[in-house]
């Protein structure tokens, strides 16, 4: 935003990096005292890195996400595909289908349903 380009997928993935950094860091990754020096910081790509506890994995997704040049950032398909996210990511597909998935109840006519949620919000919405 602050180079005056266009928001597209690769800025969410750059936000995706910011929500991963503060989630191992717990704090955001570009910090400063006022939004000039906010502003270096983001357009140089200034950040402290992740803590050694972390996977070396970790900290280099971080650091592609958070790619100062919008054309070095991954696209998310790209991102799902590394190796360390499928590594990772198997356990948790097991987990969802065997555990989570079968703990959801639902009745058999939806319409039963219909007097206990809400009303919609906005002036396009057709019943179903």
């Amino acid at each position: 935003m602050w180079r005056d380009q266009p928001y597209g997928f690769k800025s969410d993935v750059w936000s995706l990096g910011c929500i991963l950094y503060e989630m191992t860091c717990l704090r955001a990754p570009f910090q400063a005292h006022n939004m000039e020096g906010l502003y270096k910081r983001v357009i140089k790509g200034q950040y402290h890195r992740i803590p050694p506890t972390f996977s070396p994995e970790l900290s280099s997704l971080i650091k592609v996400l958070l790619a100062v040049d919008p054309a070095s950032r991954p696209s998310i398909d790209e991102v799902l595909n590394m190796k360390c996210m499928k590594q990772r990511g198997e356990p948790m597909k097991k987990l969802t289908t065997s555990l989570l998935i079968e703990t959801i109840k639902d009745p058999k006519d939806f319409q039963s349903l219909k007097h206990v949620l809400p009303k919609a919000n906005f002036d396009d919405y057709q019943s179903v």
